[in-house]
């Protein structure tokens, strides 16, 4: 049997979200805040903030939707509901 080569595109992290923002940033934030650069909270509640308006905090790994339901609680990042319609 002779397998065929195909060519695979390449996926790159500048392709836009669907809500416009470039996914590139939210990795780079991402991968900021978890190897202890983002020394600013202020950094932090925004990155959690952005994490909560895309609904990527419910999505990503458990301690991200914990970190972002205790930020809610304690009144640093505010709740959207994903579901409503614009």
């Amino acid at each position: 049997m002779v397998l065929k080569r195909t060519k695979i595109k390449k996926v790159t992290l500048e392709k836009k979200s669907t809500r416009g923002k470039i996914v590139s940033d939210i990795l780079n934030r991402i991968m900021s805040y978890e190897s202890g650069e983002m020394i600013d909270d202020n950094e932090v509640f925004a990155l959690f903030q952005e994490l909560v308006n895309t609904g990527l905090a419910w999505k990503l790994q458990g301690h991200y939707g914990r970190q972002a339901k205790a930020l809610i609680e304690q009144g640093y990042v505010v709740e959207v509901d994903n579901n409503a319609e614009s």
